[in-house]
């Protein structure tokens, strides 16, 4: 959790980057994706056709459901974080049995997971403390792909603030990128209302589109699917178009997840010292070296606090710019800074 200001109830709050306005029944509906797709289809919006099947026995009919669809398909885990362990365009059954391969490996362990997956009916942990694999309940979902490009829209309190086409996805680095938001039909704005209104509450939320041509009327050579949706705003993607313009949206993010018209923008802090909570941790004296290490070399002020290397927590304050405290803190749930990353950390912003 992080907020900013003394008091979580007043100014703006995030938990693992998701709003505090936003509905916490709404942000695990949509980590279960055929949930998700269930409301959509009810409201009348073209999701891709797909079944979800086990890790257990699965396979032989999820490769007699691709072979029904015709290739290329997308897997994806039936629930999680929507844009994480996407398997898109599988040409065939040899690059189908590899990702159903993927799933097979505890998600802990799998090197895209993400721990902020919190859906209440998943079961991340193997059944015995000695297995690889995941259990035998684990479900994903084979789809078909839909035609068209990849737009990945972003609202805040039900507005369209951004739309970027993606040519090859979200997922490559290098792909092109570009914002098109005010090139946008109005049938996409409306389809947008639509969502909102299927899945109430998501003060901000990241839908993926695909659809041939996201500037023209819809119709039958034009028709749009929703292909994800998120309760979080990824916005590493308008970060590649645009840095700045990003820097804007982040702010429209806080005001989002604040109860306060006043709360200060985050582009208007040079400076910030937070206080932090990291829990989870292995190995509480080795992660704390780490984190010194790292701090001094990013220019960053670290302080250590109270530790607890029973419980594998640590408290402490860290000072810098608003942008690098925030990667460090990120990266530290991650994986990407600690040998093990932490399973949660707890900001406070002082200033």
């Amino acid at each position: 959790m992080t907020y900013t200001g003394d008091d979580p109830a007043h100014g703006a709050a995030f938990a693992h980057g998701v709003p505090n306005t936003t509905w916490l029944s709404t942000a695990t509906l949509v980590q279960d994706k055929r949930m998700t797709r269930d409301q959509l289809e009810a409201a009348g919006i073209r999701v891709p056709r797909g079944r979800s099947f086990s890790i257990r026995r699965g396979a032989p009919y999820a490769m007699a459901f691709a072979h029904e669809l015709g290739y290329p398909v997308t897997l994806r885990p039936m629930i999680g974080e929507s844009t994480i362990e996407v398997f898109e365009s599988i040409a065939d059954e040899e690059e189908l049995s590899q990702a159903i391969r993927y799933y097979g490996r505890v998600p802990t362990g799998r090197p895209h997971f993400t721990t902020s997956s919190y859906a209440f009916t998943q079961i991340l942990t193997p059944k015995t403390s000695t297995s690889t694999r995941a259990r035998g309940t684990y479900r994903y979902l084979v789809e078909e792909s839909p035609e068209g490009d990849y737009v990945r829209l972003l609202t805040v309190d039900g507005e369209l603030v951004s739309a970027v086409h993606l040519q090859e996805g979200p997922w490559s680095a290098t792909a092109q990128a570009r914002e098109i938001v005010g090139q946008v039909h109005g049938d996409i704005v409306r389809l947008l209302e639509t969502c909102h209104q299927a899945i109430p509450g998501m003060s901000v939320g990241m839908i993926d589109i695909k659809v041939p041509d996201a500037t023209s009327a819809f119709g039958t050579d034009n028709i749009a699917t929703v292909v994800a949706v998120s309760e979080r705003p990824w916005l590493h993607v308008q970060h590649r178009v645009n840095p700045t313009a990003m820097a804007e949206l982040a702010d429209k993010v806080l005001q989002a997840g604040s109860s306060d018209s006043s709360s200060q923008a985050a582009s208007e802090w040079a400076e910030v010292t937070v206080d932090f909570a990291f829990d989870g941790l292995s190995q509480v004296d080795r992660d704390c070296s780490v984190l010194e290490t790292v701090a001094a070399s990013s220019g960053l002020h670290i302080e250590l606090g109270t530790r607890d290397a029973v419980a594998g927590k640590v408290h402490g304050s860290l000072t810098g710019g608003v942008g690098e405290v925030a990667l460090f803190l990120e990266l530290a749930v991650s994986g990407d800074l600690l040998p093990e990353p932490a399973m949660a950390v707890e900001v406070s912003v002082e200033h």
